[in-house]
């Protein structure tokens, strides 16, 4: 039984050891490379109610995720809701996994962060020529 124990926590302590904190991944924010940015497009055809009407957007940094490749990119933009009515600016977190953005959540407070950088996302205009 000893013997499992020093197992478990010898793996545990080797993943952790892997593992970012916050600071460590607020430090390590980079810009959105050109691919992450098209999938985000691409994506919000699915996700968003009114797609086309956003305007005011802004696309921060990536922050990795707390061990391996992945991570998230907050988009911020305001749009119109299902009743044709601008709702104000909202924040998206977007997982991106391999380079594509997979998931999206609203109004997720991780995009809150003060330590978050953000830059101006003017590829997604691209959906008001569709």
């Amino acid at each position: 039984m000893m013997k499992r124990g020093f197992v478990a926590a010898s793996v545990l302590s080797v993943l952790a050891a892997g593992c970012l904190t916050v600071p460590e991944r607020i430090a390590q924010q980079r810009p959105a490379t050109a691919g992450e940015k098209a999938s985000i497009v691409a994506g919000a055809r699915d996700v968003m109610k009114d797609p086309y009407s956003i305007r005011d957007a802004e696309i921060s940094h990536f922050m990795p995720a707390t061990s391996g490749p992945d991570g998230n990119i907050c988009v911020r933009a305001n749009a119109k809701n299902g009743f044709g009515a601008y709702t104000g600016r909202t924040n998206w977190l977007i997982a991106i996994s391999d380079g594509k953005a997979v998931n999206a959540w609203e109004g997720h407070a991780h995009c809150a962060l003060p330590q978050i950088k953000w830059q101006p996302f003017p590829e997604i205009y691209a959906l008001q020529k569709l």
